[in-house]
């Protein structure tokens, strides 16, 4: 079913199809092992949290909410 399921408010289809991809990849990006449906959950509700705020780039979602979750690391901002 994908990330529609959790959607509790309405996206145009040109956001949802940005949230399908940010949602696709990182279920990807999990770990080989048998992740728990739940997981998925949690993740499908950070991304739609990230685009109900006004983020638009897959990419940039995928990594939020896998950081939200705990998956990855901030990453570090060097100043550069």
């Amino acid at each position: 079913m994908g990330v529609l399921q959790f959607v509790r408010r309405s996206f145009n289809p040109d956001e949802v199809a940005i949230l399908g991809q940010a949602f696709d990849k990182a279920c990807q990006e999990l770990d080989d092992s048998v992740q728990p449906v739940s997981l998925e959950e949690i993740i499908a509700k950070r991304l739609i949290m990230i685009a109900a705020r006004g983020e638009t780039d897959p990419d940039r979602m995928c990594e939020a909410a896998l950081v939200s979750v705990g998956l990855r690391e901030p990453a570090r901002n060097t100043g550069r």
